[in-house]
């Protein structure tokens, strides 16, 4: 089984194969009072010529809603 780098990780064929038919994903982070802040993202994974895998998201300028419930 071939394996592709991201980021100094190895991705397993499975965690390729799944990430390759996704198009949406919920990005977390945690804010500076230790809560989840989940944000739904649209991406592409790049397969590299070299083996490597690089995942592509776009960034937009719309403002983000602070405060707003998680869930």
């Amino acid at each position: 089984m071939g394996q592709a780098e991201a980021g100094g990780q190895r991705l397993s064929d499975g965690e390729r194969q799944l990430l390759g038919q996704a198009r949406r994903a919920v990005l977390a982070t945690i804010d500076d009072r230790g809560r989840p802040r989940l944000v739904p993202i649209c991406f592409v994974l790049d397969e590299r010529d070299d083996g490597g895998v690089v995942i592509w998201t776009p960034i937009d300028e719309k403002p983000k809603v602070a405060g707003r419930p998680v869930g």
